[in-house]
């Protein structure tokens, strides 16, 4: 790689993260691509995570509402700063728990150069637990579906064209993210070479529950139209047709099938009542 190659701004939200962000860090620095920039956005971490960020040489930003405000689903605001404080020629939005394999930022940026305006990346998962296996399994199934998958490595141009993040949509905000890029005719390619590790760890029902709650707290039918509503129902239901065809092709156990629609139900569920008490102003948690 030359010295003129563009730099790729990486962009992390972050909320006590300590113990799981430096194997994301680790494989951003151990990318083929050489020109980064690693900007990571906390949420007011009272863990660790600042001191190994540090260790990593990334830029730190706080942002977002600070405790006890910030029970919430805070990583829309938190990707809108880090893209403002971005200096690179393409945003590449990571998660925490996420671990790059090592040539999937320069994949990327070939795609861009060929002429693409976005890039979706195919995830697969990883933890461990019955229910980190039923997650495995339904990310699986999504992997190049559009309307489950959302580009997360865009041009920074194009970022700019098609409004910038918005945190109106709440825990929809990459999923809106890409319907703004295609209402700009901005082209979207796939990678099909490299991949994230998404480790989810340990999970359990309760854990997944709450977490769809707190992104639940994030809706706001406002900004929702109708056309929304129909693909946001898609990607929550637990009793769609085509994710039941594609959980029987991954597994022909009826454990782990029943443990993936069982799964789906509690997040909807979370999702539902962490919904409705935003709606009506309820804050319990």
């Amino acid at each position: 790689m030359s010295d003129d190659q563009p730099l790729v701004s990486v962009i992390i939200p972050t909320r006590n993260a300590g113990k799981i962000i430096g194997r994301c860090l680790e494989s951003i620095q151990s990318q083929s691509y050489r020109s980064l920039e690693i900007i990571v956005v906390d949420n007011y971490s009272s863990d660790e995570t600042r001191r190994v960020v540090e260790k990593y040489h990334a830029k730190f930003i706080t942002a977002g509402p600070p405790p006890p405000y910030n029970n919430f689903f805070t990583a829309p605001i938190q990707r809108r700063v880090g893209a403002e404080h971005a200096r690179g020629a393409f945003l590449f939005f990571v998660d925490a728990d996420m671990i790059l394999s090592q040539g999937l930022i320069e994949e990327c940026v070939k795609r861009c150069e060929k002429g693409a305006d976005a890039v979706t990346i195919p995830e697969i998962s990883f933890g461990t637990g019955f229910w980190a296996k039923c997650k495995q399994i339904e990310r699986a199934c999504y992997i190049n579906d559009p309307r489950i998958e959302a580009p997360r490595f865009i041009r920074k141009s194009a970022y700019v064209q098609a409004g910038g993040w918005s945190e109106m949509f709440g825990a929809f905000d990459d999923w809106n993210m890409a319907k703004r890029l295609r209402a700009c005719n901005l082209r979207i390619d796939y990678c099909t070479n490299n991949y994230i590790l998404h480790d989810e760890g340990h999970l359990t029902l309760r854990g997944l529950f709450f977490k769809k709650y707190r992104m639940g707290k994030t809706i706001d039918l406002r900004h929702i139209s109708g056309q929304n509503l129909s693909v946001i129902s898609y990607q929550l239901t637990p009793f769609r047709i085509l994710l039941l065809r594609k959980v029987v092709l991954f597994t022909k156990n009826p454990i782990y099938i029943l443990g993936v629609f069982l799964m789906k139900l509690v997040e909807a569920t979370g999702m539902l009542i962490g919904f409705l008490m935003q709606t009506f102003r309820f804050y319990r948690i």
